[in-house]
């Protein structure tokens, strides 16, 4: 037996690194956003994960 689990993503928002903080914030006020995966904006290689603590 195997369980599924539905996952969705946000759409993606571009940042400059200044606003990343307040970015990241208000994306995880969201109720619907458990993390975050910062992404490099030229070659979408992944970065970071940003979580609640």
């Amino acid at each position: 037996m195997t369980a599924a689990i539905a996952l969705s993503m946000a759409p993606a928002r571009r940042c400059h690194r200044r606003g990343v903080s307040a970015t990241a914030a208000a994306l995880l006020a969201r109720g619907d956003v458990a993390y975050l995966h910062a992404r490099s904006a030229t070659n979408n290689c992944y970065q970071f994960r940003i979580e609640r603590v």
